[in-house]
């Protein structure tokens, strides 16, 4: 990746955009230091590890000179996460759909969505469930571009990612962490109580049921 803009400086607070020289799409971002912001976005998308797989995919089928990272408004620090989400609205940049369905057709969303499904109910995860998980991403995606999100809501998606471990009694709760002490694994836990891995993990760690 290249910095088509040599006047950008490690100083310079703004928004800033990743653009595909040959397709002309973009990533936009906001930084107080946006000469050196772009340096990590490099570092994951070299790795394969950037959060947009939209951006990464693109990267992967591309030459890296084939990107340029360029100034679309330099601002206050206090105002950047205001005028970032008026240029992801204005600009409608494609790979801001940081893993979501953002750029996709309806026909790729609904087999996305049932992937999704299929995996969730090989984890146990009832339908209602599912449907309050991905309400309380699509909140997520909304802060991350920056929507306030109010108390209410910010409730809401942290039951929604509770709720998959409430079929369990404060015995069962018990049962499985004296389980994991004797050296059961997770995968068998999960199994024989009928939740997801992720349930007997947040246990393991005390985010779920810590004074079973």
């Amino acid at each position: 990746m290249t910095q088509q803009n040599q006047h950008i400086h490690n100083e310079t607070c703004g928004v800033y955009k990743i653009r595909n020289l040959k397709t002309e799409e973009l990533y936009i971002g906001c930084s107080k230091n946006v000469g050196v912001r772009w340096g990590p976005h490099v570092s994951l998308l070299r790795n394969n590890r950037h959060h947009s797989r939209l951006l990464q995919a693109a990267w992967n089928q591309y030459e890296e000179c084939d990107f340029v990272v360029e100034i679309v408004e330099e601002c206050k620090k206090s105002a950047l996460i205001e005028r970032e989400k008026y240029w992801i609205e204005t600009l409608k940049p494609r790979y801001n759909g940081v893993g979501g369905t953002r750029g996709m057709d309806e026909e790729a969303r609904q087999r996305m969505r049932k992937r999704q499904s299929i995996a969730a109910k090989r984890r146990g995860i009832p339908p209602t469930q599912q449907k309050k998980m991905r309400e309380a991403l699509r909140e997520r995606r909304k802060a991350k571009t920056g929507t306030l999100v109010s108390k209410a809501t910010r409730k809401r998606m942290s039951e929604a990612h509770r709720g998959i471990g409430r079929k369990l009694t404060t015995e069962k709760a018990r049962e499985i962490k004296i389980a994991l002490a004797n050296g059961k694994t997770g995968k068998e836990l999960a199994s024989q109580y009928g939740v997801s891995h992720s349930v007997i993990s947040a246990i393991k760690r005390g985010k779920l049921w810590r004074h079973a």
